[in-house]
């Protein structure tokens, strides 16, 4: 997986930091190297749906070994500000790990999830157009885009990618050609 602009470093360090209790800084994501596992790639949203799954099942992991470590119930465990705290207690992850590091695997089978979650998110358009009734000239007066897009990971990626789709679609609309070649269609 890289990222082509689409924001996964940024979705791939909140989710990772979220899960971990940890300021986003202190989080370093790495993409683009053959020695990882394959992933779906980046495009639309499902770079984070996927790769974003497999490092939310790859933290929930680590969080259950860090809890152990702590001989704690991992459904009882709080991470927050770098700390891991349940049962009366405060570690700090740094302390938990220890010196020899700890290491966790996340997965998402392809199709799995398919059949456990709506993966579609929805849109509608609505757009005042004037047109010069001499010259023919089409003006965008004003456009307005309502959406439902389940969980949204970046409220400003996702308006972004919002507004992104508006533009494409009013490109595709008045500037923009489609030409079926009909002999390979």
């Amino acid at each position: 997986m890289t990222d082509i602009g689409t924001g996964t470093y940024t979705i791939l360090t909140q989710i990772a930091a979220e899960m971990l209790g940890l300021p986003p800084d202190k989080v370093r994501v790495q993409l683009g190297d053959t020695n990882f596992p394959e992933a779906s790639g980046s495009g639309g949203s499902f770079g984070a749906a996927s790769a974003g799954s497999a490092l939310f099942d790859a933290c929930t992991n680590l969080r259950a070994a860090l809890s152990r470590v702590a001989n704690v119930d991992p459904a009882t465990a709080r991470f927050a500000n770098g700390r891991l705290e349940a049962a009366g207690q405060s570690r700090s992850l740094t302390e938990l790990i220890g010196t020899s590091g700890m290491e966790a695997n996340g997965e998402i089978v392809p199709g799995d999830t398919l059949k456990k979650f709506s993966q579609q998110s929805y849109g509608a358009h609505f757009a005042e157009v004037g047109v010069d009734a001499d010259t023919g000239e089409i003006r965008l007066r004003r456009m307005l885009g309502v959406f439902a897009a389940g969980r949204v990971l970046n409220e400003k990626t996702a308006r972004s990618q919002a507004i992104g789709g508006m533009t494409f679609g009013v490109g595709a609309a008045l500037t923009e050609a489609m030409i079926l070649d009909r002999r390979f269609g």
